[in-house]
């Protein structure tokens, strides 16, 4: 593969959605991967009244935006890495304990609690769908405290009230422990874009600000 440097400047950078027509190869540090989280399939036997998929992805995408290093981003801009995965076990038992009052659409309540759950997580290169590597994440909380129940039919997407239950507390957990892995392979991994288009002196990638790409930064560009 030829190379050449090329150094970019952000004001003809341009985030698009447009088919790759090349590679770059950031040559700095300081730049943030681009992560798209998929849907985790529920494999385990649990059904509750909220949905254990929507409340596991909600909690991995607010731990991986707080790393610094990862943005999570949606259909619009291929991303360069996807988490994807399976919730193989989940259980959550409650015990005796006091009464309930709702938080931004659960009930929840002070009792006896212990839940339990078990994931694999993939790491996948979303140009080739290769599974760069997988983790198998486990979490569990056993103690007195809020128990949550869904007050209006779902997981609401609070990921706050959440956390402050035992079964949100077990899948942040499980949630640090496969994000931790994820950040630790991060050294390892070149950071990469796609030159999208070429027009006069113009280059334009589908990278930007929101990944870290500043005002003369220089970049690696060759076919892929």
């Amino acid at each position: 593969m030829s190379r050449n440097l090329l150094t970019l400047t952000l004001g003809v950078l341009l985030v698009s959605s447009l088919v790759p027509a090349g590679q770059c190869v950031a040559a700095e540090g300081g730049l943030r991967y681009s992560i798209a989280v998929s849907q985790f399939e529920n494999r385990s036997n649990w059904r509750g009244q909220w949905n254990l998929g929507d409340a596991w992805g909600a909690i991995l995408t607010d731990s991986l935006n707080q790393t610094g290093r990862l943005v999570t981003i949606g259909q619009m801009t291929p991303a360069q890495l996807l988490v994807k995965g399976d919730i193989t076990h989940f259980s959550e038992e409650t015990g005796g304990g006091g009464g309930d009052f709702n938080i931004k659409g659960f009930r929840v309540g002070m009792k006896g609690n212990t839940a339990e759950i078990n994931v694999v997580m993939y790491i996948v290169d979303s140009s080739t769908g290769q599974v760069m590597a997988s983790k198998k994440c486990y979490g569990k909380v056993s103690k007195k405290g809020l128990r949550l129940g869904a007050a209006r039919g779902g997981f609401s997407g609070d990921v706050g009230g959440f956390k402050k239950t035992n079964s949100g507390k077990a899948i942040e957990q499980a949630v640090d422990e496969g994000v931790c892995f994820l950040v630790s392979m991060l050294d390892d991994v070149p950071w990469t874009g796609s030159v999208i288009l070429v027009k006069g002196s113009k280059v334009y990638i589908n990278r930007g600000e929101r990944e870290g790409v500043t005002v003369g930064q220089t970049f690696d560009v060759g076919e892929s």
